[in-house]
């Protein structure tokens, strides 16, 4: 930090000024009697204790450096001291003097003291300028530069004190205020005059030059600070050190800044790098340089433009040496910080400067040069300090700034040393001591919190909106490197953000895990505005249960309206009034993600959602985007250790769910999970409201309206036969209702009612009505809620149980179905059809009576029979086929049929085919089996890739795809 002002005085010629001085002389002696100059060059002193100011006393005397005494004993390069006679009086004013030179005073009184031998006034730059103004000194020594230029070189680059001989008796010695921040000519000095003879200084720089430059090594600088901001007087400026035990020759070709972004490069000028090539040829041990925008310090003036880079993302370019560059915020609050390679606390370095502004920042001097610890509080460990709370922020009727809470567990302590990252930032708590006691709060927040009982700072916080997550947090120690980390795992989301609103903080527990602010802990002021923060309080949530809540809904493959479709999507838990507490649940898909809400007392359906659309209401916390797609998972419930709460609490979602209600698989209709028999239903229509209604239809955050339907309930016979004699319902039927049980051709009504959601058929006959080997719905239709849906509720003769429709070779597909009956029945008369054509069924010898049937070795099957046995079973195979794949349920007993032309199977069965048999017999056709149940109410599909065939499970009578399993011949 020299003053620039001093390269400007080169050409002033002598003047005299003040009493008739006694002459110059040397040495020292141990009574000062007299002034006495000294100049060192290449020495540098250890001693055990120093002070920070420019002066010292001595016996009947006083001695004023150029340096302050910590530095001046520190440094090897040019330095230089004058020790002057004084009584107590004089020292007493000399010492009133230096103290009011870097005092930040508005009065006008000028301090002036005179002694028989020397003169020391207080001036300003403009003033003694003026007053100088056409005299040429004899000889000088200015800014490290004898009056011919000769340069000297130290390893602190601030301002010192300037020598000037006016004349063969007369000399002056400027010392520069350290206070920094006031116009250039208001910038205060202390001018000390006093009678010398000729001064050569001259002479042993360059002797000690020659000696440097013979053992100096070529090696670039470090960069160690740096420092922008409009807003501190320091300007701008890059601080540069060798910080090794050598000496320093580098060579500086080029100096240039590469912005990370854009990539473009911005180098500095000629004449700039020619005056840093001047002054910093030699780098002593530990010394530092600036390259500086400011008037006040000291270093080589650079270019605005080249210096306004400092803080962005890039790269600069220094003697052939890369120094990668991050952003950095300097101005925290209404404090200032460098970005300095080598942290220290605030307090406990040395700094030169003063301003009337809180700062922390040393340009011109290494890093690690500290003060000793003279402080009566310690500083704060990483470890006794807990982060407690996080609030993004959030906007209602008053903009709640974002904040991290911290609290001190220990004993007292000074909060200087301790930095908060907080994202890809690093924020220093304090540029000065600031304690905290125990147990005491401290917010950090974007905006200060005024008029609260805690300790409150602000500092420029990531504009990056934080939705149900938390930055980076860590605070570390700049004296121990130690670091406490605050973490989030990626695959534990807290949800506090609904309807873009940051509706609640996130609580810190003393063990490390994460809840959203619960809202019977919220400070009043906030949750009656609905956000549930509690700044500068504990938050105990040990009291807060975890409910077992059962998911209700689900909508995952979005929403539409007579517009467009939208991504939108929820899950809801059922809840009820008056209950309140956390909700922790896991989505397992490609990663598995845990998520923890908050459930409010007065929030009956709890749901999460992502995506924007125009049908979900506003309402809903908000999942994270992605978190939610419409590929198969399973979600699950957790206790408070994040275990499963039960095997019954995970549900599984697949695209087939709505293929197994008869629905398409983009439907846009939330599923509701169901108790036994049902497994899951589907919302009704009109439960959006228009205009999404009935394009989507959903119930989220309300009481579910669903598709009413029926399940058989299924008892086997003692041969493995399923059958029915009741039906259970999802909600009790309407009394309008009308039952029917149905075959192909005939309807018999049926009278029984339906008692607690269960109708009992025990009591029908059917005998009279229909044929013992067709196939009988029960048909339930209610008109009034457009309901009519059929559930078999006998099987005829035989049983669809297997389809095989796209095997490796296309012509291999067949068709298995078993007689679930008592007695032998024949299969003359058979018909298969699927949903474009019909064919009669034959045995395979029928239709081939030459030729015998390929089958892998191991395996032969009854191709000229027409007669099954009880429990046996048949395969209707493509006739175009030969060397069929038979899975691993066919027997030796089983018949090889076929059709009697190529128009079912023939031409093929699609992946997703219903198909019905059917008998013909005189006058009428009877249904035996229904793979899809095209006929009635009710049908479904079961999608099979290529290689995939289904296989009825055998206690089910075939009313739905998830009563299939799904398996794949893997191909030799």
């Amino acid at each position: 930090m020299r003053p620039i002002i001093f390269l400007l005085l080169v050409s002033i010629s002598c003047k005299q000024h003040g009493p008739d001085w006694n002459s110059f002389s040397l040495p020292l002696v141990d009574v000062v009697t007299q002034p006495t100059f000294y100049f060192e060059y290449g020495t540098q002193e250890q001693i055990g204790s120093y002070s920070n100011d420019f002066f010292k006393s001595e016996n009947s005397g006083i001695c004023l450096y150029s340096l302050p005494e910590s530095l001046y004993f520190l440094e090897t390069g040019a330095k230089f001291k004058i020790c002057l006679p004084a009584t107590i009086q004089e020292l007493e004013d000399v010492s009133k003097g230096f103290r009011t030179l870097d005092e930040e005073t508005n009065t006008k009184t000028i301090f002036h003291a005179k002694s028989f031998s020397w003169e020391a006034e207080e001036t300003t730059l403009g003033k003694w300028q003026k007053e100088k103004e056409g005299i040429i000194p004899l000889e000088s020594f200015v800014d490290l530069k004898t009056f011919d230029g000769t340069i000297a070189y130290a390893r602190f680059d601030v301002p010192s004190a300037s020598l000037y001989q006016w004349d063969t008796n007369h000399c002056e010695i400027l010392f520069p205020s350290r206070r920094i921040g006031e116009t250039k000519n208001s910038w205060k000095l202390l001018s000390v005059r006093f009678t010398c003879t000729q001064i050569e200084i001259k002479e042993k720089i360059i002797s000690q030059n020659e000696m440097w430059l013979r053992e100096c090594v070529e090696s670039p600088p470090s960069q160690t600070e740096s420092f922008r901001h409009s807003e501190s007087p320091f300007g701008r400026f890059i601080e540069w050190s060798n910080e090794t035990d050598q000496i320093h020759c580098p060579r500086y070709q080029h100096f240039s800044f590469e912005d990370g972004i854009t990539g473009s490069i911005l180098s500095l000028d000629p004449e700039s790098l020619r005056q840093i090539e001047e002054k910093h040829r030699i780098l002593l041990a530990h010394s530092s340089f600036l390259l500086s925008t400011s008037e006040q310090l000291s270093g080589v003036k650079v270019s605005d433009e080249l210096l306004m880079q400092i803080g962005k993302a890039g790269v600069w370019h220094f003697a052939n040496k890369i120094f990668p560059q991050t952003k950095f915020s300097f101005k925290q609050g209404d404090e200032f910080f460098s970005q300095t390679s080598s942290d220290l606390s605030c307090r406990n370095q040395y700094q030169y400067q003063f301003a009337s502004l809180a700062s922390c920042m040393n340009p011109g001097i290494p890093n690690d040069l500290s003060v000793a610890n003279v402080f009566v509080f310690p500083s704060c460990k990483p470890t006794q300090l807990a982060i407690t709370e996080y609030f993004a922020g959030a906007v209602t009727p008053k903009s709640i700034p974002a904040y991290v809470e911290i609290e001190n567990k220990e004993e007292i302590c000074d909060l200087s040393s301790i930095q908060l990252t907080y994202a890809d930032d690093t924020f220093y708590l304090s540029a000065k001591e600031r304690l905290i006691g125990k147990n005491e709060y401290l917010l950090v927040s974007k905006e200060l919190w005024n008029g609260w009982p805690f300790l409150s700072i602000n500092r420029t916080f990531s504009s990056k909106d934080y939705k149900n997550e938390i930055p980076l947090l860590a605070l570390r120690s700049s004296e121990s490197k130690e670091v406490n980390y605050f973490p989030q795992s990626i695959n534990d989301i807290i949800l506090t953000n609904r309807n873009g609103l940051n509706e609640r903080s996130i609580v810190f527990s003393s063990s490390g895990f994460l809840y959203p602010h619960p809202s019977e802990k919220s400070n009043r002021l906030f949750s009656e505005t609905g956000i549930y923060i509690s700044p500068g309080e504990s938050t105990d949530v040990n009291d807060i249960p975890f409910l077992n809540l059962s998911i209700s809904e689900l909508l995952i493959n979005g929403t539409k309206d007579n517009s467009a479709s939208y991504p939108e999507r929820f899950i809801e838990w059922e809840g009820a009034n008056h209950q309140s507490g956390f909700v922790y649940f896991k989505i397992e898909n490609a990663r598995i993600v845990r998520y923890l809400f908050y459930k409010d007392e007065n929030d009956p359906f709890p749901y999460v959602k992502n995506g924007t659309g125009n049908c979900l209401p506003n309402q809903g916390v908000l999942l994270p985007e992605g978190s939610l797609t419409n590929l198969e998972m399973k979600i699950s419930n957790l206790d408070a250790n994040g275990h499963l709460v039960s095997l019954s609490s995970t549900f599984s979602y697949n695209k087939s769910l709505y293929e197994s209600l008869g629905l398409s698989a983009s439907s846009r209709i939330s599923i509701h999970p169901e108790p036994q028999p049902f497994g899951y239903s589907v919302s009704r229509i009109h439960s959006f409201t228009e205009p999404c209604s009935p394009f989507s239809e959903a119930t989220p955050g309300r009481s579910n309206q669903k598709v009413n339907q029926f399940a058989a309930n299924v008892t086997l016979g003692a041969e493995g036969k399923p059958f029915v004699k009741s039906f259970t319902f999802l909600n009790t039927p309407d009394v309008n209702s009308l039952f029917r049980f149905k075959s192909l051709t005939k309807l018999q009504t049926i009278f029984s009612s339906v008692f607690q959601n269960v109708l009992d058929l025990t009591s029908e006959n059917v005998s009279s009505t229909f044929f013992d080997s067709e196939l009988i719905y029960l048909d339930w239709e209610d008109s009034a809620r457009s309901i009519h849906q059929s559930q078999i509720f006998r099987l005829g003769e035989i049983r669809i149980e297997s389809v095989y429709p796209s095997p490796t070779n296309p012509q291999n597909e067949w068709v298995y179905f078993c007689n679930v009956t008592l007695h032998q029945i024949s299969v003359v008369g058979y018909v298969i059809e699927d949903e474009s054509a019909t064919d009669q069924i034959v045995p395979y010898a029928v239709r081939f009576p030459n030729q015998i049937p390929n089958f892998k070795p191991g395996t032969s099957l009854r191709h000229s029979d027409s007669i099954l046995n009880p429990g046996d079973c048949a395969f209707i195979v493509d006739p175009d086929g030969n060397n069929w794949y038979l899975p691993p349920f066919a027997k030796n007993t089983d018949l090889l049929l076929t059709v009697a032309s190529s128009q079912t199977i023939g031409n093929g069965i699609s992946n997703a085919e219903r198909l019905d048999i059917y008998q013909e017999i005189p006058g009428s056709r009877l249904l035996l089996s229904s793979y899809g149940n095209k006929t009635s109410s009710s049908p479904f599909q079961i999608p099979l890739a290529n290689l995939e065939y289904s296989l009825l499970k055998r206690e089910y009578l075939g009313n739905k795809p998830s009563e299939f399993q799904i398996f794949r011949e893997i191909p030799e």
